[in-house]
């Protein structure tokens, strides 16, 4: 005759020899860091890089001109076209007709900011912008001045 719950100390692996109870710790151990490396993982997710917009920058991320550039860039393009937004430091994608997804973003203040704005925009068109984790955060590198010469370069029509 079994002892009551002896089913489930057998299930749940938790025998009473010590072989059994190392493979428990061992487990549990696992879970540790699989936890751990999920919890790293949500500081490192881009959409908590992500500032918030004052009112009045949702007021002008859902304006109609924004509005519209919206639905012209949904559009314009077709199911996994990319478009490439240099300036603003970002790389978007149409997955479909009402999903776009951040390919990559620059690692700063600015693209972050546009990035913020892009969603509020999309939103407001009930599109859905999909960051995480499809989204690449790219380096910032800082353009070094370079040092131009100008020398014998005509820059006009000289006048005698």
């Amino acid at each position: 005759m079994k002892e009551k719950g002896t089913d489930i100390r057998q299930d749940l692996h938790m025998g009473n020899n010590d072989e059994s109870r190392e493979e428990t710790k061992q487990k549990r151990g696992i879970r540790m860091k699989e936890l751990t490396l999920i919890e790293q993982n949500t500081r490192d997710c881009i959409t908590y890089k992500i500032p918030e917009l004052s009112e009045m920058g949702r007021s002008w991320a859902r304006s109609h001109e924004r509005r519209q550039w919206a639905y012209w860039v949904m559009s314009g393009n077709i199911d996994g076209q990319a478009v490439y937004m240099g300036d603003e430091g970002l790389n978007i994608q149409r997955v479909d007709d009402g999903t776009v997804r951040v390919l990559s973003v620059t690692d700063h203040e600015w693209s972050l900011r546009w990035l913020s704005v892009l969603r509020e925009t999309f939103e407001a068109c009930n599109i859905e912008v999909q960051v995480d984790p499809y989204t690449v955060l790219m380096p910032y590198i800082e353009e070094q001045p370079t040092e131009r010469t100008i020398q014998g370069v005509v820059t006009g029509m000289e006048v005698a």
